[in-house]
Order: C-alpha cells, then structure tokens, then sequence
C-alpha cells in the first residue's frame, strides 16, 4: 500500500515543466502542502463586497471528471461556494 488516500491518487499531477512553476511545486511539497494542477475550476469569481465563488463549465451530457469532482469537493468543504 502506498500511504495515499484516494483524494491524493485523483489530484496527483506530473512536475511542471515550466522552471518558475516546477520550482514552486517543489518547495511547497518540501513544506508539507499537497499541490496539483488537475481539476481546478474553470472560473473564480469575487467582488468588492468580499464574496466568491469557483465554477466548472460543462457542456450539456458532459461530466466532471474524478479529479475535477475532488478538487470542487475540498472547495465546498472548506465553506467555498462551488
């Protein structure tokens, strides 16, 4: 068994090839912060009166995929609106 839980096998994501992002996704993991760049929503919206929200756009019969479910999932446990 690997020690990752179901939610770290869906978000895992390849090192960024670009220097600046790879860099960025090593020292945070270095730090303890689990990183990816799968399934973060199409859209973050806010205003001036503090309010936010995250939206994945779908066409219609088209589905979140796993990680895009995860990833919105942690959004909404966490109080974001998504």
């Amino acid at each position: 068994m690997s020690g990752k839980s179901r939610l770290d096998e869906l978000l895992e994501s390849r090192r960024p090839k670009n220097g600046a992002e790879r860099l960025f996704h090593e020292r945070a993991e270095a730090n303890g912060w689990r990183v990816t760049r799968r399934g973060w929503p199409d859209f973050f919206c806010w205003n001036e009166d503090g309010n936010f929200f995250a939206v994945e756009i779908k066409r219609p019969r088209q589905r979140l995929k796993k990680h895009q479910a995860a990833v919105l999932q942690i959004l909404a446990d966490h109080g974001i609106p998504a």
